[in-house]
């Protein structure tokens, strides 16, 4: 008889393992649109498997026999119940070393993960890593203070995080008014009293006091090192980079073309202009409310948060998502 238990494991635990070498077989069971929308990526190539939890509830044999045998399983779901009841079909049949997600899908989609990028001159810069949404954030810390730079809306991580390093959140900086994902700056605002620095031209009118980040103005951390802003109008007319002084740290980049953006209009590159205007596929329609909900023009309760912020990154042009659907959300 097989006593073997499901255990649960975090979306940290997974991000870690994901990163080495990861010798489990992952198990969807979120239902096939769900797992074609948005499925879990790592550095490494493993076995991933879409098996709907509903297989095993209709016939639980013909699931498990779908499961490769003796192998480590690690499952996924939407929200955690249904990985749970699916391990513990696996484990009542023979199977040794089963986890489950816990929160599922959804704490995949908000986890952070902290890197040292730099520590020079009393302050160190910190990525903070979003695998579920391909993007990453910034912590700076100098003493007792840390900005966040471009912070998602999990910020009682970033919270957490730079309470461990003896220092409290005082500044949050926007690179631009975000549309693939709800940013934190608002919540961190009315949480810890922190100054939001973005553009006047994106967040113009804004349902929140901000301080505008006009070209070449200058912010600090306490003693800390200068915060330069600079405009750098391209992936919206209002994004800005972040220069840290004694390092020379970018905090963002032109990054993509949009349409009817009238900065890459010049003579000579209109043809090419004309083209990308052409070939862009449309953005998710989930894209427009996170950008009201950036602005402080829309509230949302937390569970439609969660599903529209579930999703990769498809803020510019790419093949991913390619009919313009954004995780559980449709067009």
């Amino acid at each position: 008889m097989n006593d073997s238990t499901a255990f649960m494991y975090t979306a940290n635990e997974l991000f870690d393992w994901l990163c080495g070498e990861p010798d489990f077989v992952l198990l969807d069971v979120r239902n096939e649109k769900d797992f074609d929308n948005f499925a879990i990526e790592g550095p490494h190539l493993l076995p991933y498997i879409n098996i709907p939890y509903y297989d095993f509830i209709e016939d639980v044999d013909g699931g498990i026999s779908l499961v490769p045998p003796g192998r480590k399983i690690r499952i996924v779901c939407a929200k955690e119940g249904s990985a749970k009841f699916v391990a513990d079909q696996l484990t009542e049949h023979g199977f040794t070393d089963v986890g489950y997600l816990e929160g599922g899908i959804v704490s995949w989609g908000n986890m952070l993960a902290a890197k040292q990028v730099i520590a020079v001159d009393g302050f160190e810069l910190y990525q903070m890593i979003r695998p579920g949404k391909a993007s990453c954030s910034y912590v700076l810390i100098n003493g007792k203070e840390a900005a966040l730079f471009d912070p998602s809306r999990s910020v009682e991580v970033y919270h957490d995080f730079v309470a461990s390093k003896g220092a409290t959140i005082v500044k949050t900086f926007e690179t631009h008014r975000q549309a693939d994902y709800i940013s934190g700056s608002p919540q961190a605002q009315k949480e810890f009293g922190a100054e939001i620095i973005a553009s006047g031209i994106d967040f113009k009118a804004a349902g929140f006091p901000f301080t505008p980040a006009t070209d070449q103005a200058i912010s600090h951390l306490a003693d800390g090192p200068e915060i330069k802003a600079i405009h750098t109008p391209g992936h919206t007319l209002g994004s800005t980079c972040y220069l840290i002084a004694g390092d020379t740290i970018f905090m963002a980049t032109l990054a993509e073309v949009k349409k009817n953006n009238v900065a890459f209009h010049f003579v000579h590159e209109r043809m090419f202009a004309q083209y990308v205007k052409d070939n862009l596929r449309p953005q998710p329609a989930v894209y427009g409310d996170i950008r009201k909900i950036n602005g402080g023009w829309l509230e949302v309760s937390e569970d439609e948060q969660n599903e529209m912020d579930l999703g990769k990154n498809e803020c510019g042009a790419s093949n991913y998502g390619k009919v313009g659907v954004s995780a559980m959300r449709e067009s």
